[in-house]
């Protein structure tokens, strides 16, 4: 059973989630993300993330990359611009697949410890909302 705070968290995040998704949906921008397209991240939104915690060297390698300030604030301003231009925030997936900000040898695991790294150094927020990642500070 859950408590009163519990329950008023699930429903701030669920509208959240409508919210961001709906946006996603209406955004000219992104013709790909259709209605069906956004019934499918709402149902996939319902699960419980899996982390890889990746080997010692991915881990190396994600925390070199989460720690410059350079490739931070390239990847937040990445992320302001794409609200800015879009209305909504991308995906994870989005963000992990953005070609100008990873080099082509950086696998998946690397990508997604970094931006773990992000969200748990305070930098970035609205990761359990589909289309709702975003700066939790102002890029410098």
């Amino acid at each position: 059973m859950w408590s009163s705070r519990q329950a008023d968290f699930a429903a701030e995040r669920a509208a959240g989630v409508q919210a961001a998704v709906g946006a996603a949906v209406a955004c000219a921008l992104c013709p790909l993300v259709t209605a069906e397209k956004g019934a499918e991240i709402l149902a996939k939104a319902a699960e419980q993330p899996s982390w890889t915690a990746g080997t010692a060297a991915a881990r190396a390698r994600a925390a070199a990359l989460a720690g410059d300030p350079a490739w931070r604030q390239s990847a937040l301003e990445w992320i302001t611009a794409y609200w800015s231009d879009h209305g909504h925030g991308p995906t994870w997936g989005k963000f992990r697949h953005e070609e100008t900000l990873w080099s082509p040898d950086t696998t998946t695991t690397v990508r997604r410890i970094a931006v773990q790294l992000l969200v748990n150094g305070g930098h970035l927020t609205g990761t359990r909302i589909p289309f709702g990642l975003r700066v939790r500070e102002v890029p410098a």
